[in-house]
């Protein structure tokens, strides 16, 4: 296998980009892609933004109190922001499909694309229901003025547009893949079999990485030690003891990630069981987190206990899978890579292309 960022590592890197038609096209529409949604979803932004100030500037009354309306405003801007993050994400998700030559990770950005163009519409609904919200407070003072026609429907047809086209360029991909892997392992159905495991386990690895991660950064801004029942309207309260617990897996997820990873790529029974065993404080911890989000919260924040949710079951089934590829080791799959990764050795600059066969 190629140091990490030799000649020889690029080269390789370089020729699975390079690889076909497809290859090179998908990266393409992944790049375009991501410049034109972030655009796009950088105008919601700012719209929203300025929809907020707007708000603010009328200030409380009497008979008009905004500071519910402003509080879901800021909850809706943190949404567009873990948006644009997570196209950002995407990208590099596409990319590491590519050169990983992964098929279950293709099916994977395909449906992620498919859930980008659903939220876009889920956007549009939560600005219609913050207006509801706010004229019922403020009967008739502020004019509606998101105009989604200018600002979410362009979201929605683009992200719907690139979902179908990169869609087809999987497809095509899927079938590329298919081939090498076959040329990978060989025909035996068994060895397929638990190769597809460890690609689904890899692939919640790096989903989980990316939610849980995010959702550890945007909860530390969410909750409070206060309980103090006028904050309760814009944050949750959970005890100390929790708040400091999730810190702690909040850290420990990095290194539970470098432990599975490299148990993974050499077979080694204690490093994923190690895995096994602490990956359930995650699991508790996100349950804990997910109990307060709806107990203690004036005005539940949907979004974060819909990724919360998403995060829980991600989470348990990256624990199932881990049992289950454990299970697999020593039937196989490690002896075939030795002797695929044997017969192209890296020292050899003629054989770099030949070693896309080999594990990545």
């Amino acid at each position: 296998m190629p140091k990490i960022l030799s000649n020889e590592w690029f080269m390789d890197k370089w020729a699975k980009l390079n690889d076909s038609i497809w290859t090179k096209l998908y990266i393409i529409v992944s790049v375009i892609q991501t410049i034109i949604v972030i655009a796009l979803e950088i105008r919601v932004f700012n719209r929203n933004d300025s929809i907020r100030e707007n708000v603010e500037e009328f200030g409380n009354s009497s008979t008009c109190n905004i500071q519910y309306s402003t509080n879901r405003m800021l909850r809706i801007e943190q949404e567009n922001v873990i948006f644009i993050i997570f196209q950002l994400y995407q990208l590099w998700f596409c990319f590491d499909a590519i050169l990983s030559q992964n098929t279950i990770q293709l099916i994977a950005v395909t449906i992620m694309n498919g859930i980008c163009a659903g939220y876009s519409i889920v956007q549009i609904e939560e600005i219609r229901i913050w207006y509801m919200d706010l004229n019922k407070s403020c009967s008739n003072v502020f004019e509606k003025a998101s105009n989604p026609a200018g600002y979410d429907i362009p979201l929605v047809i683009t992200l719907i547009i690139f979902a179908t086209v990169m869609g087809f360029l999987a497809f095509q991909l899927y079938q590329q893949f298919g081939w090498i892997i076959y040329r990978r392992i060989g025909g035996s159905i068994e060895i397929q079999t638990i190769y597809r495991r460890q690609l689904i386990l890899v692939i919640l690895l790096k989903i989980d990485l990316f939610f849980l991660l995010l959702f550890s950064i945007e909860s530390w801004m969410t909750f409070t030690l206060e309980d103090q029942t006028e904050r309760l309207e814009s944050l949750y309260y959970i005890p100390k003891t929790i708040y400091y617990y999730h810190r702690v897996v909040t850290f420990s997820i990095i290194f539970l990630e470098f432990v599975v990873y490299r148990s993974l790529r050499r077979e080694r029974r204690y490093g994923m069981l190690i895995f096994i065993f602490l990956w359930i404080a995650v699991v508790v911890d996100l349950i804990l987190i997910l109990c307060f989000s709806i107990k203690t919260a004036r005005d539940s924040w949907y979004f974060l206990i819909c990724f919360v949710i998403f995060s829980i079951m991600v989470s348990i089934i990256t624990w199932v899978y881990s049992i289950i590829v454990t299970k697999d080791f020593n039937r196989g799959l490690k002896e075939i890579w030795y002797k695929k990764n044997s017969e192209f050795p890296m020292d050899d600059r003629h054989n770099v292309i030949l070693r896309q066969l080999s594990l990545d």
